[in-house]
This record gives structure tokens, sequence and C-alpha cells, in this order.
């Protein structure tokens, strides 16, 4: 669960509006030149790839402990959130990334 936070503090000023959508916009950008960043480089690709395979993605969340069932599915949602992310941003880059992987495992 996320928290939410307010981007203006009133809501029926035009100009806070338009101040707090252009803030958005910006952060959103500066977010998805960060992970091409990452995704632009064989390292960046490497720990990406380590980092989805530790987030159970595949795992089917099964357990006899519920504490270990919430645990699991947080994980696994960072992981899909992560991946997710990737897809729209890169996507030729996580089909790279993956593509480097099987050839890691052949090697």
């Amino acid at each position: 669960m996320t928290t939410e936070r307010a981007v203006t503090g009133n809501a029926a000023d035009e100009e806070q509006v338009a101040s707090a959508e252009v803030r958005q916009r910006y952060t959103a950008r500066m977010a998805e030149n960060d992970l091409k960043s990452v995704m632009e480089t064989a390292h960046g690709r490497r720990f990406v790839w380590s980092l989805l395979g530790g987030c159970a993605l595949y795992h089917e969340g099964w357990s006899e402990s519920h504490a270990e069932m919430a645990r699991i599915a947080g994980i696994r949602s960072v992981g899909l959130r992560l991946l997710k992310r990737i897809e729209l941003v890169c996507p030729d880059l996580y089909d790279l990334m993956q593509k480097e992987a099987r050839q890691r495992t052949t090697e």
C-alpha cells in the first residue's frame, strides 16, 4: 500500500495545480531516464536480472505460514512493479537482458 501525499496546497488554485503537474512529469521523466541509464549498461542489466531473480516472480506463493505467504507476496509485488516499469520504459533492453542471461547460463 502506498501513501500518497497532496501535490498542491490548494487544489482549487490553477497555478498550484499546473505547477504540481509539471513537477510530476519531471519526476516521472527523471525516473524513466534513471531506469534507462541502468538498463543501458551490461553491468546494470546483470544487476537488475539478479534483483528480479530474487523477487519470486515465478513462485506460486503458497506456504503453510501466513506470514511467509505475505512476505513472498510483498517481494513478488516489488519484482512485478520493477518488471512492469522496465517493459514500459525500455522493452528492447529487457529483451537484451534476457538474451544475455540465457548466454551466461549456457557458457
